[in-house]
C-alpha cells in the first residue's frame, strides 16, 4: 500500500491517504508507481491523475505541471494545479479552450504568448478529459 498526498499552492488536495496504485502523467507519459517502487524525484505534466484508494474506487483528477517524489511507499505531489474531476466546471473549461484556441489563431503578439496559450488549451482539454468521467455514458 502507498501514502499519496496531493498539494497545490492553494491548498491541500489529497492525504494522506492509502491507495494502491499512482499513475503519474511525465513527459514520457504515465509513470505507474506502484507499491515497493524505487525512489524517485520527477516533473509531473499536465494531465490525468487517476488513483485507486483502497478498496478499488478510483478518484480522477486534471493536473497541470510540478514534482513527485517516491520514497518509503509515500508519494508526494506537488502541483501547480490540481482538480478532483467532481471540482472541475466542465463549461468554464470548455470556453477557456475556445479562447486559447482564439488566441493561438490570432496574428498579435502571436510569438511572445504562443506556449502560454499553448498551456492554457492543454490545461482546458484535461479539465474536460477528467470531467467526462463522472458524466453517463451517451
Amino acid at each position: 500500500m502507498l501514502t499519496l498526498s496531493i498539494v497545490t499552492p492553494e491548498r491541500r488536495v489529497v492525504g494522506p491517504i492509502p491507495v494502491e496504485s499512482v499513475p503519474v502523467p511525465g513527459a514520457q507519459g504515465a509513470m505507474p508507481v506502484l507499491p515497493g517502487h524505487a525512489r524517485l524525484l520527477s516533473t509531473v505534466d499536465t494531465g490525468i491523475l487517476i488513483f485507486e484508494r483502497e478498496g478499488g474506487r478510483k478518484e480522477i483528477a486534471a493536473i497541470s505541471s510540478g514534482f513527485v517524489e517516491v520514497h518509503n511507499d509515500r508519494v508526494i505531489i506537488l502541483a501547480e494545479t490540481l482538480e478532483l474531476s467532481q471540482e472541475i466546471d466542465v463549461d468554464r473549461a470548455r470556453r477557456a479552450a475556445v479562447k486559447a484556441q482564439e488566441r493561438l489563431h490570432a496574428k498579435e503578439d502571436f510569438d511572445a504568448n504562443m506556449a502560454k496559450w499553448q498551456r492554457k488549451l492543454q490545461r482546458a482539454l484535461i479539465r474536460q478529459q477528467a470531467a467526462e468521467y463522472l458524466l453517463p455514458p451517451h
